[in-house]
């Protein structure tokens, strides 16, 4: 069977559908993943086929703009600057490796175009949740995403109705003047009939840390977390005699694709001076780090997190899907500080596990040094997190459960394809 994947986003929207490519590549199948140039390294390091979408210059402009980064412009933002230009690039990208064993298996930025795909030509797709706020219920809201979460389920109900159609006014005319391109009928409902396929949606998710509810669209799967690191390498020299030269770190990072974190960082810094604490600083972009860092706080690009979390006092990050699952698999305390997109749903469900504190900014002041010291000394908060981490599966277990999924959904949707010449 050929697995044809299309992703886009950060290293936390591509890793676990990394882990899966390698599962189902384990298990004797062809995969290409279609995605931008930024990752045909870990790609080809992990000997998958590689199909480019975009330069690493279109990536690095795209991180660059800081309505990415903003809660309340975010979503739109990222639909009009990484969608809306680049949707018929990804779908000649994906024309050009389908094969009559093809499946199809698509993130949600991809989720349109693997739709007009499965519609036009029959390809079985699958499509991936990788958060659970892409399941917009009303019997139990995501935080963040518009819906009054305080409201009775009647009203819940009503607010997901006008979501809705707030969502086909500002995607249905883009979205179906590129269906109307390739002599598809328009859509509405847009929200169910694109991000989730007839044919299954994998939820890379436990169901420990998102229960399914009755609202969620059908069929789904959940996997748990396919945790998967892109350099499994071990702690550089430097980084190991950090570690054994005193007490546990707190390690701070913003994500791999955020490009406006100067205020995290230089706050982070602060803090650690003011509780006494060490610390690593993670970020892919060096700009953001304040420079002439005392000898207890350690600057690095990029680190394994589960190599580095294990030896780590706690995780002081923006909320991101990736980083909080290898958060919650290493067993340590969580401070997130949401800045978009899934980060506020993933900071709430952290807390309602009691494995992690929510801010909304870290600062240089008397709070927010008490909030970290509260993080590092809680003996609750810390058993809380070994308690989950018992619960939780190797990142290949829930990889392998996805990649078995995905073969069956190819086995029962197989069909004669109608490809082009």
């Amino acid at each position: 069977m050929k697995i044809v994947m299309l992703n886009e986003g950060s290293a936390g929207d591509m890793h676990p559908l990394f882990g899966v490519a390698r599962a189902l590549a384990q298990r004797g199948h062809r995969i290409v993943i279609c995605t931008n140039d930024v990752y045909r390294a870990p790609i080809e390091r992990l000997g998958l086929g590689f199909a480019s979408t975009g330069t690493v210059a279109q990536y690095d402009a795209g991180l660059a703009n800081p309505d990415l980064w903003r809660s309340t412009r975010a979503r739109i933002t990222a639909w009009r600057t990484g969608v809306v230009p680049r949707r018929r690039m990804m779908f000649d990208t994906v024309m050009k490796q389908l094969d009559a064993d093809t499946v199809l298996v698509c993130g949600m930025i991809g989720a349109g175009v693997g739709g007009a795909i499965r519609e036009k030509f029959g390809v079985p797709l699958v499509t991936a949740a990788l958060a659970p706020s892409t399941f917009l219920s009303a019997r139990l809201p995501p935080r963040g995403a518009g819906l009054p979460c305080w409201a009775p389920f009647p009203l819940r109900a009503i607010a997901l109705r006008g979501l809705d159609r707030l969502i086909d006014r500002v995607i249905g005319p883009d979205l179906n003047r590129f269906r109307r391109d390739l002599g598809l009928p328009p859509l509405s409902n847009i929200r169910c009939r694109t991000i989730f396929s007839p044919n299954g949606t994998l939820a890379l998710f436990p169901s420990w840390f998102a229960p399914p509810q009755p609202d969620w669209p059908a069929p789904v799967t959940l996997t748990g977390f396919p945790l998967f690191e892109e350099q499994e390498q071990d702690l550089d020299p430097m980084l190991q005699a950090f570690l054994a030269r005193g007490s546990a770190p707190v390690v701070f990072t913003a994500g791999t694709g955020m490009r406006h974190a100067h205020a995290f960082f230089s706050a982070a810094c602060a803090l650690l001076l003011r509780t006494g604490l060490r610390g690593i600083l993670l970020s892919k972009s060096a700009q953001q780090i304040p420079a002439d860092l005392p000898p207890d706080i350690l600057y690095r690009q990029y680190v394994p997190l589960a190599k580095l979390l294990p030896r780590c006092r706690a995780l002081v990050h923006h909320g991101g899907i990736g980083t909080t699952a290898q958060a919650l698999a290493a067993g340590i305390p969580q401070l997130i500080v949401p800045f978009a997109f899934d980060q506020f749903d993933n900071a709430a469900r952290v807390s309602r596990l009691d494995c992690g504190i929510t801010v909304k900014a870290v600062a240089d002041d008397a709070r927010s040094a008490r909030v970290l010291q509260t993080l590092v000394d809680s003996p609750d908060l810390r058993q809380a997190c070994l308690d989950l981490k018992a619960r939780g599966e190797p990142g290949e277990v829930a990889a392998r459960r996805a990649a078995m999924w995905i073969e069956q959904a190819g086995n029962d949707h197989a069909a004669d394809l109608n490809l082009p010449n």
